[in-house]
């Protein structure tokens, strides 16, 4: 199967399955969304329907009060009118009308049905003695025509009149809801009852009540035919999507297909180039007969064919220069190591037997000497030995430099420690140094050069020494972890300033003032001590407070176990 058919196959599998994937969470989303819409546009068609009750019956109230205002009519005439005017108002396709009954002003006062434009009959009557099941015989509950008994009118029934005066008594307003006959077409009434919304409002001024009511069922049938349609515009839109996406798929994978025909066919040529040049074979020319940026990609291999050539003519040409410089510099390097070897011998020598001799006559051997000449020769023992520790940093940093890693075995970090504790303990007992070792309690293995890491710590525990106060001690601690070992050096000397500390690595890095200038040495300890620590895949860390002391840190690997 070839590179392009397996791109175009790939490439519309991968486009089927996204499809299929953002179809189907997008008919999941659209549909839940959907489905949020429809019961907020339903809450908000009743919520709707609830404040058209409310508008009319302020209507009714704005009318009220205009023929209260005419100073022309009488108060009597002022009701007529109004009942008169009320009465003939309809909305709704003529299915809303307006009714009126008393509030009553007192407790023992009988309120009666004022005006109600399709029931003539019921004016005049005692609002008590209406209750809405009471002359039904079935109602339509839940979908449902059901058959009214004794039973169901004493737990269902209202005296819904009674009901509007208190929601008036309240608060002068409020929605009631009762059992109502709906008229039809030709006249009538229908035979069942059916569950009416009513907005009553108080008319203080005359102790009336102002009502107007609609059928709940019909604010259903609104919902179920907004419903039907949006479902309807809803299946449209989507068949209509699917169509465009799937011309828009075909179109792509069209557009895929054309495009990895090409772009196979200018990997294969640039693919050939490449195996070529691989091999030191470098054509003349690619042609540069193709498409926009693929035209674009063969003259930049051009350009780098050209540019490799010369590139190797310059490198073969440098390469020669370079052999030669490093023939010279590693002549010029043995012959330094032998020169540094050979200077150190000769002037270790007799400094050795200086600081001897010196040491011989601070003892009284060749007789008593005088406080003053003590003086001189202890001044003369420690000029010595600073010129010995110069010597030996010196050839520390050679070896260093020029040694070849050798071979790690399993060492046990508290063995390394005491040897190299040990070895200064001569050091720090001219200075009346003492050490404080705080091992681990079992043997802390890790990979390493047993002699290197001496190396590297001796300098660390030198320079501990040779800070610190006289008569004071330094304290080493050796710990582990469940990954990593460590060995702790700390004194309590002159501290290093914090804006320093970043160079103390820096070879041949002192630093500059007058508290340690009297010291020597030449600033190579700690250099050294990194490089032969990070051969062994550890790391060094200083912290430091000027004049409270310095704490090294060297951590290591633990050994594998076996």
């Amino acid at each position: 199967m070839s590179f392009r058919t397996r791109i175009i196959i790939i490439t519309s599998l991968l486009v089927l399955i996204s499809t299929l994937f953002l179809s189907s969470f997008y008919n999941y989303l659209f549909s839940l969304q959907s489905q949020n819409n429809l019961k907020l546009i339903s809450e908000n068609i009743y919520n709707e329907r609830e404040n058209n009750l409310k508008s009319l019956c302020n209507t009714a109230i704005s009318l009220a009060k205009q023929y209260m205002n005419r100073a022309d009519l009488t108060p009597a005439e002022q009701k007529k009118r109004f009942l008169e005017r009320l009465s003939s108002m309809r909305y709704d396709e003529g299915k809303g009308y307006f009714w009126i009954h008393e509030f009553p002003s007192e407790a023992d006062t009988i309120p009666q049905i004022v005006m109600h434009p399709t029931s003539p009959k019921v004016v005049g009557k005692n609002i008590k003695e209406f209750m809405d099941l009471e002359n039904l015989n079935k109602i339509k509950l839940e979908g449902e025509i059901i058959e009214l008994d004794t039973e169901i009118i004493s737990r269902m029934g209202k005296k819904f009149l009674v009901e509007m005066n208190e929601a008036c008594k309240e608060k002068g307003e409020g929605f009631v809801t009762y059992y109502w006959t709906k008229p039809l077409p030709n006249g009538s009434t229908t035979e069942e009852g059916y569950k009416k919304l009513a907005f009553v409002k108080l008319i203080p001024e005359w102790n009336w009540v102002v009502g107007t009511s609609l059928y709940i069922d019909d604010i259903e049938a609104m919902n179920i035919k907004f419903a039907e349609d949006f479902r309807r515009d809803t299946i449209n839109m989507l068949i209509k999507s699917a169509i465009v996406f799937a011309i828009s798929i075909s179109i792509f994978i069209i557009v895929i297909t054309l495009f990895t025909s090409i772009m196979t066919r200018e990997l294969d040529v640039l693919s050939k180039l490449a195996n070529k040049i691989s091999k030191g074979d470098y054509p003349e020319s690619v042609p540069a007969k193709s498409y926009g940026e693929f035209k674009a990609v063969r003259i930049a291999f051009n350009e780098m064919i050209n540019s490799m050539r010369k590139r190797e003519k310059l490198l073969i040409e440098k390469a020669d220069d370079l052999n030669e410089v490093n023939r010279n510099l590693n002549i010029a390097l043995g012959t330094r190591d032998v020169l540094l070897a050979n200077v150190s011998h000769e002037i270790r020598t007799p400094i050795v037997t200086i600081i001897g001799y010196c040491e011989l006559m601070l003892n009284g051997l060749f007789g008593e000497v005088n406080n003053k000449q003590k003086e001189k020769l202890k001044a003369c023992i420690k000029g010595g030995n600073g010129l010995l520790d110069i010597f030996d940093e010196l050839l520390s940093i050679v070896s260093t430099e020029s040694r070849i890693i050798t071979s790690k075995q399993k060492v046990d970090l508290r063995e390394i420690t005491n040897e190299a504790e040990s070895m200064m303990i001569p050091r720090a007992s001219r200075n009346k140094i003492s050490f404080e070792i705080d091992h681990y309690s079992e043997p802390i293995y890790i990979s390493a050069n047993f002699s290197s890491m001496i190396q590297a710590i001796i300098p660390i525990i030198g320079n501990a020494i040779k800070f610190s106060k006289p008569e004071s001690k330094i304290k080493i601690t050796t710990n582990r972890d469940s990954e990593k070992a460590f060995l702790i050096v700390k004194d309590w000397g002159i501290g290093i300033p914090k804006e320093k500390l970043n160079r103390v690595f820096d070879k041949f890095y002192k630093t500059d003032d007058s508290k340690t200038q009297k010291y020597g040495g030449l600033g190579l300890g700690l250099s050294i001590a990194k490089k032969i620590i990070e051969e062994n895949s550890g790391k060094i860390e200083i912290e430091s407070e000027e004049g409270l002391g310095t704490t090294c840190r060297i951590i290591l690997p633990l050994a594998k176990e076996e």
